[in-house]
């Protein structure tokens, strides 16, 4: 049976240590240490002195502080020191510090120490009040929140392909013939080897008085939710929701049918919509489903410890709890797939940790902690602003995108680099579990996608440029490559990054936008490169974003086109140019250095032409992670957008370092296209690189990146992506760069 807590229930408690705290402050001074070192001004600033996040002060010895025990700062500093905070800290407290260190050694405190607004939080129970006056607040004054979207006719209804969702008042599985508010979960599951629940014929009638209008049971249900015997997260959620009055929520592995595989796929596509028409999605940061959400029930109580100190000017300060960022770092919940679209696809947010509950949203985040909430941008004043999805803050959605909002571009770039640097059961779900982030970039951008990528003009080029990373340790990666026996790479096409085992990103080295363009000796006109797409046996142009115009609908994905023709600038280089001597492998996630001072050029002799090369095979496989027999490969300009991802950015030759900089440096003026110079070639002077590592990295410059390719004569013959690599344009174009026409596979 539920318990639903009373408001009586949490003032209580806080009244409780209200008074608590009111004893230990009365007679309140600082000792002389702290009135010396001007404590107070660290958490009440004078205007001319910035605020700051840390306590960043020398505060005696170890031997001295034990004496000290009648001041407040001093109380908060022993018990950082003797328990670290115990479980509640991100644990840096304890790192400086040990009961058992030399009592002379002179400490520094080096910790985040909360203070300002301050709220108790309740050590056993969640605070379920506040936290519906947190979802009342987002639903009653955020735009971006609740932004009105038209639910998909297939979502709700009587139908085989309607959303299931769970009744947690008769623990039954129905479906709702209208929209109904409903919570989501995010897990992981952790240990528990029931992963499947058995199901028996429904045994009330659809005509069963209990049941709303509009609502009726499916046909079969699972006795273990019906006679609570489900796991303790489930059953948390459950108690949880009855605690917020929510009536309905969805769990996918008891709302979607796995042994029906029609339904999953469909539902699968839908998950985007699922997640955004929640109330909020309930996250569990525990170990897994038998683990429970801390403070959601009385069966789950936490046991948050949280020390509060009142200075003498009233100011109150506390030892901390976990922030949001650094904590999701260190659960399972960060590293599993399947929870990042489920995250980012929602409205909201209420994450369960062991020590209080967290809310966030696209305008705002609240804590048990805090007196008040805060605006999303408040999370970290000093925060740059691609940290926004470190947050896990909300996609954009629907047609209501925040013109401030990233390119699709940006987007994609970072959620796949997050994405692939988790982990999966079941390689064969590495595109169902990225179905729902596909299909709301698809709505909110008007593009279709195609094998994880964006088929559009405007997009597509970009996404191909993705490369491997070596983040995961080797025993992650041997993991990770065993889990591909369950789908091929042969299952993608090879410029598909859902065909790499490993985890990817794009802009290993971010093109030198703001370096000046090398002065040149006439006007330097490149070819733009033309992408096709294969389709019913014909090739045909990327279409143009249709942003806003999409149909609210399951949104096509095209994977069948699979060969594209590529006809660009390429450039084919001899393997045996670059000796393993010349190439340095141990560099950083996965790049290589292959170094050539003296490069043949068709007309202007040798000159230093080197690559920072991201195969797409592991290094080991023998060949520096090229198939074994790879004697030729081939360097191809995909093109790209510029910076707002609204238009074609033409390579352009930049400025080498040491002439930014006014110093000497070798230079190959160009001579004349009846000596070897192409159109792209003869108006660029060669420049030599610089190896000073004043600016510079090992003696490369790059200015672009580009594909690498198979490299065969034939071009009706289908080669197969390779890597990428960073040169300069310069080399690039000197070295022979021409138009090719090339089949990707």
């Amino acid at each position: 049976m539920t318990q639903l807590l009373s408001p009586q229930f949490f003032k209580a408690a806080y009244d409780e240590m209200e008074n608590d705290l009111k004893r230990r402050s009365e007679n309140n001074s600082l000792c002389q240490y702290c009135t010396d070192k001007e404590i107070p001004s660290i958490f009440r600033p004078r205007r001319d002195q910035p605020s700051v996040n840390e306590v960043k002060k020398p505060h005696g010895r170890l031997s001295d502080l034990a004496v000290r025990r009648n001041c407040p700062f001093c109380r908060v500093l022993c018990c950082l020191m003797e328990t670290g905070s115990g479980t509640n800290c991100c644990g840096d407290c304890r790192s400086f510090y040990s009961p058992t260190e030399n009592p002379d050694r002179v400490i520094t405190v080096v910790t985040h120490i909360s203070h300002g607004d301050l709220h108790f939080v309740h050590p056993t129970q969640a605070d379920h009040f506040r936290i519906k006056e947190w979802i009342n607040t987002c639903d009653a004054s955020h735009s971006s929140c609740t932004e009105h979207v038209r639910t998909p006719d297939t979502l709700f209804g009587h139908g085989k392909y309607a959303l299931r969702l769970i009744d947690v008042e008769l623990r039954m599985i129905v479906k709702s013939l209208h929209p109904v508010r409903y919570l989501t979960l995010s897990y992981v599951w952790g240990a528990s080897a029931n992963r499947r629940f058995e199901m028996i014929p429904n045994p009330y009638s659809h005509d069963d008085p209990r049941f709303p209008p509009g609502i009726e049971p499916v046909d079969r249900q699972i006795p273990e939710m019906m006679y609570g015997r489900l796991s303790r997260t489930f059953e948390d959620l459950i108690c949880f929701a009855r605690r917020l009055g929510e009536r309905y929520i969805w769990v996918d592995a008891i709302c979607i049918p796995q042994d029906e595989p029609d339904i999953l796929v469909h539902q699968l596509a839908l998950m985007d919509q699922v997640y955004f028409h929640g109330v909020c999605n309930i996250v569990s940061l525990t170990s897994g489903v038998e683990d429970g959400l801390p403070g959601a029930s009385a069966a789950s109580p936490r046991n948050t410890r949280q020390l509060v100190e009142e200075l003498p000017d009233g100011t109150r300060i506390a030892t901390p709890l976990w922030e949001l960022y650094p904590l999701i770092q260190y659960v399972p919940w960060v590293t599993r797939g399947w929870t990042l679209q489920e995250h980012l696809l929602a409205k909201r947010s209420i994450f369960f940790a062991h020590t209080e509950v967290i809310f966030v949203c696209k305008q705002m985040s609240a804590k048990e902690s805090w007196k008040y909430p805060r605006k999303a941008t408040d999370i970290e004043p000093n925060d740059k602003a691609e940290r926004w999805y470190e947050y896990n803050l909300p996609l954009p959605s629907g047609k209501c995108r925040d013109l401030a909002s990233p390119d699709l571009t940006s987007t994609l770039s970072t959620i796949v680099q997050m994405y692939t640097n988790r982990y999966l059961t079941y390689a064969s779900d590495k595109h169902n579990a990225f179905k729902g982030l596909e299909a709301r970039l698809a709505e909110t951008y008007g593009v279709e996608f195609a094998h994880g990528h964006p088929f559009s003009k405007t997009h597509f080029p970009a996404s191909l440029l993705w490369g491997r990373v070596d983040f995961r340790d080797e025993n992650q990666q041997q993991q990770q490559q065993q889990q591909q026996s369950g789908q091929s790479k042969e299952d993608w096409p090879s410029w598909s990054w859902l065909g790499q085992p490993s985890a990817v990103a794009y802009k290993y080295w971010s093109p030198w936008s703001s370096t000046p363009d090398l002065l040149l000796h006439g006007p330097l006109t490149l070819p733009r490169t033309e992408i096709l797409f294969e389709q019913d046996h014909t090739f045909q142009s990327l279409p143009c974003p249709n942003a806003g115009l999409m149909p609210l609908t399951v949104p096509s994905t095209v994977d069948h086109r699979r060969i594209l023709k590529i006809t660009g600038l390429s450039l084919d280089i001899n393997t045996a140019d670059y000796p393993p001597s010349s190439r340095r492998n141990h560099l950083p996630h996965a790049m290589s250095l292959w170094e050539n001072k003296s490069f043949s050029t068709p007309g202007r002799g040798p000159i230093t032409f080197n690559l920072v090369v991201i195969p797409d095979l592991l290094p080991s496989n023998g060949n520096d992670g090229f198939p074994l027999d790879t004697k030729k490969i081939r360097l191809l300009y995909v093109g790209t957008t510029n910076g707002d991802g609204t238009g074609y950015d033409e390579m352009r030759p930049k400025m080498p370092l040491l002439l930014q900089r006014g110093e000497e440096a070798r230079m190959i003026k160009p001579t004349s296209i009846e000596k070897g110079e192409t159109e792209f070639s003869r108006v660029i002077d060669w420049v030599e690189p610089d190896y000073s590592s004043k600016n510079n990295w090992l003696g490369v410059e790059p200015d672009v990146c580009l594909l690498i390719v198979e490299a065969v004569d034939d071009p009706e013959v289908p080669v197969k992506r390779l890597g990428i690599a960073h040169v300069r344009t310069m080399d690039f174009l000197i070295a022979g760069a021409k138009v090719r026409e090339v089949l990707l596979a």
